[in-house]
């Protein structure tokens, strides 16, 4: 389990408690997330500290259990405690939810709290790279921004310099097409590739290295590569370019 202290506008200070299974969520839009926000009564903070402990024992026995998050009440602020459960798929989300298991732990922790509320999720743990989400897979909460920036420049290089030779002789062989319509064109068919195709994909291969930070010969077994990829794709524009 990993603590952290988050603060509260600059005053409060609070213990998030992170608990991370075996599980890593795929790159996939149909993830599930479980909320759950309760007041717990004075008298039984201590009991309902222990039946945490033991709730996450029996989620790291599930099947698709990634993580879960444990938000304290804020003094002065909110007066709940919110729990985000993380799962693999809304399936195993509402496989927990129906176990003998999870009803039994439900049924014990009523005794102790008061105003309970309960949401079943849905993220997409694919657009990470793009948005800045959470990664499910590593301690780093977002990804390293030098990193996003390589991982970007790296699928939108080869992608941008293939478009425009290949539009470039479209837009000839259609004729006179004004400088705005082509830029659209290309704007749009190179976001269209990035989000749905090349962005995914680079997560489900190097989600490990850009939310992590690594020792150099690590780092430099990615980055070589990528600027010799670069490289390469400019000088094979060049001498298209020259040549064509």
């Amino acid at each position: 389990m990993d603590c952290c202290s988050d603060s509260c506008d600059g005053e409060t200070s609070i213990e998030v408690e992170r608990y991370v299974g075996n599980v890593k969520r795929a790159s996939t839009s149909n993830a599930g997330n479980l909320v759950v926000t309760r007041k717990v009564k004075q008298e039984y903070e201590e009991k309902y500290h222990d039946w945490c402990e033991r709730i996450k024992d029996a989620l790291a026995q599930r099947s698709g259990f990634v993580s879960v998050e444990v938000f304290p009440p804020v003094p002065g602020g909110q007066q709940f405690y919110t729990h985000l459960v993380k799962f693999d798929t809304l399936k195993d989300v509402v496989d927990w939810r129906s176990s003998e298991t999870c009803k039994a732990l439900m049924n014990e922790v009523e005794e102790y709290t008061i105003d309970v509320d309960i949401h079943i999720l849905r993220s997409d743990h694919a657009s990470s790279l793009v948005w800045g989400i959470r990664s499910e897979n590593s301690d780093h909460p977002h990804p390293i921004p030098w990193k996003q920036f390589t991982a970007v420049l790296s699928c939108l290089w080869p992608t941008a310099s293939l478009l425009d030779y290949i539009l470039s002789h479209f837009f000839h062989a259609v004729g006179k097409t004004p400088i705005p319509v082509i830029m659209i064109v290309n704007i749009v068919l190179n976001v269209a590739i990035l989000v749905f195709f090349l962005i995914p994909n680079y997560m489900k291969i190097f989600d490990w290295w850009v939310f992590q930070k690594h020792d150099l010969l690590t780092e430099l077994k990615v980055v070589i590569p990528t600027v010799i990829m670069i490289a390469a794709i400019l000088l094979l524009v060049i001498f298209f370019r020259k040549y064509d």
